[in-house]
């Protein structure tokens, strides 16, 4: 008697199965469990950090111009910003003065974990 061989497919890696099951997973829990993509588990009573809003007073600049960062934190114990890599106050501005493209997020911490806000500033030419 000949045996078939199974294989098992090789679309799908076992962390897609757990993203799958994950919500399914928690459902029956009694605390309250959020999951911070990628491995970080917040089973705190505290909830994360709320970023209101983190916005920019332009998002395209010539060379040589600035924009002003502005955002709103709530319930954080610490709030970053990169660039520059400094700790900031939750609810302030930054004047920033990009030479590039940038990337800037805003990084809020608590107790019960954290959460994070992304903005790109991009920089036009003199001759644009």
């Amino acid at each position: 008697m000949k045996t078939k061989n199974h294989r098992v497919p090789k679309r799908m890696p076992i962390y897609g199965v757990f993203l799958i099951l994950s919500p399914l997973l928690a459902v029956g829990c009694k605390r309250n469990i959020s999951i911070d993509w990628p491995y970080s588990f917040n089973d705190s009573d505290t909830p994360r950090p709320v970023i209101a809003y983190f916005s920019s007073s332009s998002y395209e600049i010539k060379a040589g111009e600035t924009a002003v960062l502005s955002w709103s934190v709530s319930n954080s114990t610490r709030v970053t910003l990169d660039p520059p890599k400094i700790i900031v106050v939750p609810i302030g501005t930054q004047t920033v003065s990009p030479t590039k493209e940038t990337l800037y997020v805003l990084l809020a911490n608590n107790s019960g974990g954290q959460s994070f806000a992304h903005l790109t500033i991009k920089v036009k030419s003199g001759q644009d």
